[in-house]
Protein backbone atom coordinates (compact mmCIF):
# COMPACT_ATOMS: atom_id res chain seq x y z
CA UNK A 1 0.00 0.00 0.00
CA UNK A 2 1.35 3.69 -1.00
CA UNK A 3 0.53 6.44 0.86
CA UNK A 4 1.50 9.84 -0.21
CA UNK A 5 0.96 12.82 1.63
CA UNK A 6 0.79 16.08 -0.52
CA UNK A 7 1.34 19.71 1.74
CA UNK A 8 1.02 23.44 0.95
CA UNK A 9 2.51 25.93 1.66
CA UNK A 10 1.45 29.33 0.53
CA UNK A 11 4.70 30.62 -0.88
CA UNK A 12 5.50 34.36 0.15
CA UNK A 13 4.37 37.12 -2.04
CA UNK A 14 7.15 38.78 -3.69
CA UNK A 15 6.80 42.60 -3.82
CA UNK A 16 8.96 45.37 -5.79
CA UNK A 17 9.10 48.44 -3.95
CA UNK A 18 10.68 51.28 -6.07
CA UNK A 19 10.63 55.28 -5.83
CA UNK A 20 12.46 58.39 -5.60
CA UNK A 21 14.22 60.68 -2.56
CA UNK A 22 14.49 64.21 -3.17
CA UNK A 23 15.19 67.00 -0.91
CA UNK A 24 14.05 70.54 -2.22
CA UNK A 25 13.57 68.93 -5.35
CA UNK A 26 17.30 67.56 -5.54
CA UNK A 27 17.84 63.82 -6.07
CA UNK A 28 18.97 62.43 -2.62
CA UNK A 29 21.65 59.79 -3.05
CA UNK A 30 22.97 57.56 0.03
CA UNK A 31 19.68 57.39 1.62
CA UNK A 32 18.82 54.08 3.33
CA UNK A 33 15.46 52.40 2.31
CA UNK A 34 14.80 49.73 4.82
CA UNK A 35 11.87 46.94 5.18
CA UNK A 36 10.90 46.82 8.46
CA UNK A 37 10.85 43.57 10.46
CA UNK A 38 13.00 42.24 7.49
CA UNK A 39 16.72 42.30 6.86
CA UNK A 40 15.76 43.82 3.37
CA UNK A 41 17.97 46.87 3.12
CA UNK A 42 18.96 49.03 -0.12
CA UNK A 43 20.15 52.68 -0.93
CA UNK A 44 19.35 55.17 -2.84
CA UNK A 45 21.39 55.83 -5.98
CA UNK A 46 23.00 59.11 -8.00
CA UNK A 47 19.38 60.07 -9.01
CA UNK A 48 17.80 59.32 -5.65
CA UNK A 49 16.04 56.21 -6.87
CA UNK A 50 15.89 52.82 -5.54
CA UNK A 51 14.53 49.51 -5.36
CA UNK A 52 13.91 46.63 -3.21
CA UNK A 53 12.70 43.29 -3.51
CA UNK A 54 10.83 42.16 -0.57
CA UNK A 55 9.25 38.26 0.05
CA UNK A 56 6.52 38.96 3.24
CA UNK A 57 4.19 36.55 4.21
CA UNK A 58 2.36 39.67 6.10
CA UNK A 59 -0.45 41.03 4.22
CA UNK A 60 1.05 44.28 4.99
CA UNK A 61 4.68 45.64 5.73
CA UNK A 62 6.22 48.77 6.08
CA UNK A 63 9.79 51.29 4.75
CA UNK A 64 11.25 53.47 6.74
CA UNK A 65 13.72 56.07 4.36
CA UNK A 66 16.31 58.50 5.81
CA UNK A 67 19.06 60.05 5.15
CA UNK A 68 22.60 58.49 5.90
CA UNK A 69 24.04 60.81 8.99
CA UNK A 70 21.33 60.98 11.53
CA UNK A 71 20.49 64.60 10.36
CA UNK A 72 17.14 64.08 8.90
CA UNK A 73 13.73 62.31 10.31
CA UNK A 74 12.87 59.00 8.98
CA UNK A 75 9.92 58.85 6.42
CA UNK A 76 7.69 55.70 7.69
CA UNK A 77 5.20 54.35 4.63
CA UNK A 78 2.90 51.92 6.51
CA UNK A 79 0.34 49.80 5.46
CA UNK A 80 1.72 48.73 2.31
CA UNK A 81 -0.18 45.97 0.50
CA UNK A 82 1.69 42.51 0.21
CA UNK A 83 -0.51 41.61 -2.53
CA UNK A 84 0.47 44.00 -4.89
CA UNK A 85 3.51 43.02 -7.02
CA UNK A 86 4.92 46.32 -7.53
CA UNK A 87 5.01 48.80 -5.20
CA UNK A 88 5.10 52.36 -5.80
CA UNK A 89 5.68 54.90 -3.61
CA UNK A 90 6.79 57.44 -6.17
CA UNK A 91 9.12 60.80 -5.00
CA UNK A 92 9.20 61.11 -1.69
CA UNK A 93 10.62 63.99 0.35
CA UNK A 94 13.52 63.95 3.07
CA UNK A 95 12.46 65.62 6.47
CA UNK A 96 15.87 67.59 7.46
CA UNK A 97 16.06 68.66 10.58
CA UNK A 98 16.63 72.48 11.31
CA UNK A 99 19.17 73.84 8.80
CA UNK A 100 20.77 77.04 9.10
CA UNK A 101 23.45 78.57 7.17
CA UNK A 102 27.62 79.13 8.04
CA UNK A 103 26.60 83.01 9.03
CA UNK A 104 24.04 81.84 11.87
CA UNK A 105 26.04 79.17 12.81
CA UNK A 106 28.83 81.71 13.46
CA UNK A 107 26.34 83.19 15.84
CA UNK A 108 25.73 79.85 18.14
CA UNK A 109 28.24 79.83 21.31
CA UNK A 110 29.97 76.69 21.77
CA UNK A 111 27.34 75.14 23.47
CA UNK A 112 24.41 75.42 20.43
CA UNK A 113 26.86 74.62 18.24
CA UNK A 114 27.28 71.15 19.23
CA UNK A 115 24.15 70.41 17.95
CA UNK A 116 25.03 71.70 14.77
CA UNK A 117 26.77 69.08 11.90
CA UNK A 118 27.77 70.36 8.47
CA UNK A 119 25.36 68.93 5.49
CA UNK A 120 27.09 68.77 2.13
CA UNK A 121 25.34 67.87 -1.33
CA UNK A 122 28.23 66.91 -3.77
CA UNK A 123 31.71 68.17 -1.53
CA UNK A 124 29.55 71.62 -1.08
CA UNK A 125 28.83 73.27 2.17
CA UNK A 126 24.94 73.37 2.14
CA UNK A 127 24.35 74.56 5.64
CA UNK A 128 24.34 73.25 9.71
CA UNK A 129 21.88 70.79 10.44
CA UNK A 130 20.64 70.11 13.92
CA UNK A 131 21.22 66.87 15.34
CA UNK A 132 17.94 67.11 17.65
CA UNK A 133 15.35 69.74 15.96
CA UNK A 134 13.00 68.88 12.92
CA UNK A 135 12.61 71.91 10.85
CA UNK A 136 8.85 71.31 10.21
CA UNK A 137 8.27 74.65 8.97
CA UNK A 138 10.20 73.66 5.15
CA UNK A 139 8.37 70.04 4.81
CA UNK A 140 6.94 69.02 1.73
CA UNK A 141 3.59 67.48 2.33
CA UNK A 142 2.44 67.13 -1.27
CA UNK A 143 1.39 63.99 -2.78
CA UNK A 144 4.26 61.71 -4.71
CA UNK A 145 2.50 61.85 -7.71
CA UNK A 146 0.87 64.88 -8.44
CA UNK A 147 2.25 68.42 -6.96
CA UNK A 148 -1.56 69.71 -6.10
CA UNK A 149 -2.48 67.50 -3.69
CA UNK A 150 -1.39 67.29 -0.01
CA UNK A 151 -1.05 64.19 2.06
CA UNK A 152 -1.28 63.98 5.78
CA UNK A 153 2.46 63.11 7.33
CA UNK A 154 1.91 63.09 11.10
CA UNK A 155 5.19 63.90 12.90
CA UNK A 156 5.94 61.25 15.69
CA UNK A 157 8.42 62.96 17.85
CA UNK A 158 9.56 59.90 19.84
CA UNK A 159 10.67 58.03 16.81
CA UNK A 160 11.71 61.10 14.59
CA UNK A 161 9.44 60.15 12.26
CA UNK A 162 7.06 61.84 9.30
CA UNK A 163 4.60 58.80 9.19
CA UNK A 164 2.80 58.51 6.11
CA UNK A 165 -0.06 55.45 5.46
CA UNK A 166 0.26 53.68 2.17
CA UNK A 167 -3.59 54.09 1.42
CA UNK A 168 -3.17 57.73 1.13
CA UNK A 169 -0.64 57.06 -1.95
CA UNK A 170 -3.03 55.18 -3.62
CA UNK A 171 -5.42 57.62 -3.13
CA UNK A 172 -3.73 60.77 -4.57
CA UNK A 173 -2.74 59.04 -8.14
Amino acid sequence: MLFCVLTSEQAPSRVIVEGTVRWENEPMPGCTIKVLGTSIETTSDVEGNYRAVVASEEKEFEVEIAYPGNLSAITRITQIDASEENVSLGTLPVFMNQMIDSVAYQQLNDAQQTDFRPMYHWDQLLGYVSKSRVDTVKVDLTCPFRDDKLLPYKYDSAKNAFVLDYRDIIDCR
